[in-house]
């Protein structure tokens, strides 16, 4: 998934087609959470907010 980050809006975008089950669980429950890890994968940060 290709997302961007807009520091100074503190918003997450990402892009994604509207008959996809994510979008629809979205607009049923618009809670949701992106995690991001290293190349490695140790360090990493996980990010929440209403979609």
């Amino acid at each position: 998934m290709l997302y961007q980050w807009d520091a100074a809006a503190r918003i997450i975008r990402f892009s994604t087609t509207a008959d996809r089950i994510k979008v629809r669980r979205l607009r049923n429950d618009p809670r949701a959470s992106l995690h991001v890890s290293s190349e490695d994968h140790w360090p990493s940060a996980v990010a929440e907010g209403e979609a």
